[in-house]
């Protein structure tokens, strides 16, 4: 198809003045970008290392990290999670990634291809690129549009307006106005029959019919707003380097900057306590942040990369509650103190003003899950607890929790001698104890109890429904029993690293001796640890969580739905029978941490056995297995984690603990199924305070062997 159609390079305009101020301009620009730029990545200088240094010396490798960071950016990964900000983000960035890109094959044609011929956008070329640009530029527009009229309008209280943000929406919905009304008046002064593939200058071209002339007073009007327009372009530019507009590549550089391989439930080890005692040399083990001045570079880049969106907000529980703690809030305050922005300067916050937000953190990671920037919310506030454990800023609960994990090894203040003291009870006692049993060969798991089903009498009938279940299916097991200690946790949350690891060696040793070749347990709390925590100190044996373990004896044909062994308490229908209606909660350390649905799994097959299937979020009153709105990934927390279970935040208008039962029972179910010591704790005491409603709380494993405790 012969078109002859072309585009003229800068009409209405004397060329040679222009390009020599435009580029005059540009080179200016490039100044100021640098200029802005270096001075941002000064600012991510922390604890005597630069940027480069601290992400370099543990990246390695980088190529799955560039690869994510490709995909956040270029598919906008983790925009698209959730459907009105994608529905906003995806045209602003697509469109402006193509004005862009369209801006610099005209410049690429024009100014430097030029020199080597008569080249220039012409034909069917030249007729697509105007439609494609055209689209995208209505795209824009589009996204602009949608994103100030939340900002200014609807105003969602987890979307605050900054002054910066909409600066920048009103510059860009500049920009694309600006560039159709240009576009308009070039088609109207000089029209074409294939000026249509230009389908909104086209179109708004029929409005300057009369008006637009290829020469006179009205080229000067034209000139004008040219140069307004490659002005709001400058700004723009120059933006990504002084303001928040800087996302645009200070986030991607975040994504790089750490390691996708690490679980979202890993937390940090700043040291290793037995390097240090085997070290000869004197060893000062400082760890934590106690001002923002001690801030890590990739923590700082971390920090900057916040964008304030707000879905970290929306889907805090301690938002919810009413806590002193948003986690926009939080990060948003250590960019400011960066001082990065124009006409910031840095602030050396120290880990006081930080308090109360930190302690009322459960450590569910619900913020870092919806984070588009990936920042490790959870770092920043484990890392300040535990400068306040170093400068002794705990309260009495706090200090208690830490003195008997010294002295008793468990986190309730109640007597070692006590522990466990149910095992007694069980028949089969001396066949699973570590030290009372003889065997032929290694067990192949150790049970680990934990200190909730140690200590709690509900608890330790979950304890015995697994372990009747796994005798049921054959499994060779052993229990340390009375001698297990703490695994640690809640030190560790609590911000106590030297007391956590103490307690980490001892046990990592006790494993070792059973001769196990895995371990399970149903505290996910405490599978974190054994799979995370203890790997970071040579730990190495393979953990898994019990709901795993019975999905795949019940895989296997070991084990039956409704039928195991008994703990002693009262029995009951199955729970997947018509009369009874279930809703799942999933625990924040399994949904977030990458392990399979087991409990799903599980729970499905009891509903099986006992009739059909029926996943539904509506709050009907039949049979079946009812799964809450906030459900997997997006699960909302019990209240129990972070070591929330051993303090009261007194800052609070509600318990989290009750705002979840409430979305459990909006499902319309009576029996609520846990998969964790700390959910089942938090959930009952919830669900005891209502009134004229009868709630059972029950784990995965009692549903299974069709047991319900009295």
């Amino acid at each position: 198809m012969d078109i002859d159609y072309a585009r003229e390079y800068l009409p209405f305009l004397s060329q040679r003045a222009t390009l020599i101020a435009m580029y005059a301009c540009v080179a200016v620009l490039i100044g100021v970008f640098v200029w802005g730029v270096v001075r941002r990545v000064r600012a991510y200088r922390g604890a005597g290392r630069s940027l480069w240094a601290d992400v370099n010396g543990r990246v390695l490798p980088w190529g799955p990290r560039l690869a994510r960071a490709a995909r956040d950016a270029v598919a906008q990964t983790k925009v698209r999670e959730r459907r009105l900000p994608a529905a906003l983000h995806l045209p602003i960035f697509y469109g402006m990634v193509l004005l862009f890109l369209g801006t610099l094959v005209v410049l690429f044609y024009e100014d430097v291809l030029h020199w080597f011929g008569d080249f220039q956008i012409r034909g069917l070329f030249y007729v697509i690129f105007e439609a494609v640009l055209d689209l995208a530029g209505l795209a824009l527009l589009v996204g602009v549009g949608i994103a100030l009229w939340r900002r200014l309008v609807t105003r969602p209280e987890h979307l605050t307006p900054k002054a910066s943000t909409l600066l920048i929406l009103w510059g860009l919905l500049f920009m694309g106005l600006s560039g159709f009304g240009l576009e308009a008046y070039r088609i109207a002064a000089q029209p074409d029959e294939w000026a249509a593939a230009a389908f909104v200058g086209w179109s708004l071209s029929h409005l300057l019919t009369g008006v637009a002339e290829p020469t006179g007073t009205p080229t000067t009007v034209y000139a004008v707003f040219w140069w307004l327009h490659a002005g709001g372009a400058f700004a723009l530019i120059a933006g990504g380097a002084w303001t928040g507009f800087s996302h645009l590549w200070v986030l991607p550089a975040n994504v790089a900057a750490h390691d996708p391989r690490r679980q979202r439930t890993a937390l940090t080890t700043p040291f290793d306590l037995a390097v240090t005692m085997e070290s000869e040399e004197d060893v000062e083990l400082v760890c934590g942040v106690a001002a923002t001045d001690a801030l890590a570079p990739a923590e700082r880049l971390a920090a900057d990369a916040c964008v304030a969106c707000g879905r970290c907000h929306q889907e805090c529980p301690a938002v919810a509650a009413g806590r002193s703690l948003s986690p926009r809030d939080l990060m948003q305050e250590i960019r400011t103190a960066l001082g990065a922005d124009l006409g910031g300067r840095p602030a050396d916050r120290p880990a006081a003003d930080f308090e109360d937000a930190v302690w009322s953190c459960t450590n569910c990671y619900a913020c870092e899950q919806a984070c588009p920037s990936r920042i490790r919310h959870v770092d920043y506030v484990l890392d300040v607890r535990r400068a306040l454990v170093d400068q002794n800023r705990l309260d009495e609960q706090k200090l208690g929790v830490l003195a008997a994990l010294d002295r008793n090894q468990n986190p309730y203040k109640l007597p070692s001698h006590e522990r466990a003291a149910w095992l007694a009870d069980v028949p089969y006692a001396d066949e699973v104890l570590f030290g009372a049993a003889d065997f032929d060969e290694p067990p192949e798991y150790l049970y680990w109890l934990g200190c909730s089903a140690a200590y709690d009498e509900r608890t330790s009938l979950v304890a015995r429904a697994t372990m009747d279940l796994l005798r049921a299916a054959g499994v060779r097991f052993v229990t340390l029993g009375p001698a297990e200690p703490c695994c640690g946790e809640p030190a560790k949350r609590l911000g106590e690293e030297g007391r956590f690891q103490m307690l980490a060696l001892t046990v990592i040793e006790m494993v070792k001796e059973t001769g196990a070749r895995k371990v399970v347990t149903h505290c996910p709390h405490g599978l974190n640890v054994f799979l995370h925590e203890y790997r970071a100190l040579g730990f190495e044996i393979p953990a898994l969580h019990h709901t795993e373990l019975l999905a795949e004896l019940v895989r296997d044909g070991r084990l039956r739905p409704g039928v195991g062994g008994s703990s002693g308490s009262e029995a009951s229908a199955p729970a997947g029978s018509s009369s009874a209606a279930i809703v799942y909660h999933e625990p924040c350390n399994l949904a977030r941490a990458g392990r399979p649905a087991a409990a799903l799994e599980l729970l499905r097959a009891v509903v099986a056995a006992g009739g059909p299937a029926a996943d539904t979020v509506a709050p009907a009153r039949s049979g079946g297995l009812r799964l809450p709105e906030r459900q997997g990934v997006r699960t909302f927390c019990c209240g129990g984690g972070g070591g929330n279970s051993f303090y009261q935040v007194e800052q609070e208008e509600r318990r989290i603990s009750g705002l979840r039962l409430e979305e459990l029972l909006a499902t319309g179910a009576d029996r609520v199924v846990v998969s964790c010591p700390f959910c089942l704790t938090m959930l009952r005491d919830a669900a005891g305070s209502l009134t004229g409603r009868d709630v059972d709380v029950l784990d995965v494993a009692e549903v299974l062997s069709a047991d319900r405790p009295s």
